[in-house]
């Protein structure tokens, strides 16, 4: 995992996806996203990156590092994904009525 609160270690990291073959081993669950959700965080993380190398910002890196690992765990882990997709009503779930 990242070192979310240190910019410069979360610079560094970033960087070196597009600086080496390797992936950091930081970022090791990029590997157990979907080929779908591998491209699209690629963008995300391009954009971002980007972004944060201009303003010195890397919060928005941060949160968004935080947000696609989640989705690795999901996307490496199939039944829970079912899960989370199904629909409440099949869960046995009801509505409030607030």
């Amino acid at each position: 995992m990242v070192t979310l609160s240190d910019p410069p270690a979360l610079k560094r990291t970033v960087s070196s996806l597009w600086a080496s073959n390797d992936i950091p081993s930081e970022l090791a669950w990029i590997e157990k996203l979907s080929p779908l959700h591998y491209r699209k965080f690629i963008v995300e993380l391009h954009d971002a990156a980007g972004g944060a190398f201009i303003s010195n910002d890397w919060d928005v890196v941060a949160e968004l590092l935080e947000d696609w690992e989640a989705t690795a765990e999901i996307d490496a882990n199939p039944k829970l994904a079912r899960r989370l997709l199904s629909n409440a009503r099949e869960k046995g779930y009801r509505e409030l009525d607030l």
